[in-house]
């Protein structure tokens, strides 16, 4: 959806829920990340993989997974498989992805290897560990090929403006007896 309409604060509930579910919760926000690691599509994996592993208290072991001779791709899949997907459920929340649009060359490669695991997770029990959530500003996204994105399968939640109705019932949830002059400004 645009921004400012609330998808990090579903994002929020929705990892809240997860946790309540026994999950293992992992949020990485490409607006906080080092522009260098989108200057290489092998650091950019790494990076991904050791920023996914820190919060879960998991020691980096970048360098026992990498294999030159296999893609960043192919090395991202093994630690994942190996060293991330064992345990409890992972759900992994990717906000502000739409800084990834800004650099082709990783988002190409990086977009593909998300779309093949969602692929590996219907016949792959371990794969069927990870939850994927993708947040992303409508504005940026440019249709992608549709082999290749990860944005045509699974869940999509578009969000749209809300209704007097919805407004209203979030503010009584929070105590709030508000007037029409009073929700109207609110919604302005």
């Amino acid at each position: 959806s645009p921004q400012g309409m609330g998808k990090s604060s579903l994002t929020i509930r929705v990892l809240d829920h997860a946790k309540a579910k026994g999950h293992r919760v992992v949020t990485l926000d490409f607006k906080q990340t080092n522009t260098r690691f989108f200057q290489d599509l092998d650091k950019f994996a790494q990076w991904f993989c050791a920023s996914v592993g820190k919060p879960l208290g998991v020691r980096v072991k970048v360098a026992e997974y990498w294999d030159d001779i296999f893609g960043p791709n192919d090395n991202c899949t093994d630690y994942f498989e190996n060293y991330l997907l064992t345990g409890s459920p992972l759900t992994l929340a990717l906000e502000n992805f739409d800084r990834l649009f800004d650099y082709p060359e990783i988002e190409i490669d990086f977009c593909g290897l998300l779309r093949g695991w969602n692929e590996k997770a219907k016949r792959d029990e371990r794969w069927g560990q990870l939850r994927l959530i993708i947040v992303y500003s409508q504005e940026s996204y440019v249709p992608k090929d549709i082999n290749q994105s990860p944005f045509n399968v699974g869940l999509p939640i578009e969000l749209g403006p809300w209704t007097v109705t919805e407004v209203s019932g979030l503010a009584c949830r929070y105590g709030l007896d508000l007037n029409a002059a009073d929700l109207g400004a609110l919604m302005s």
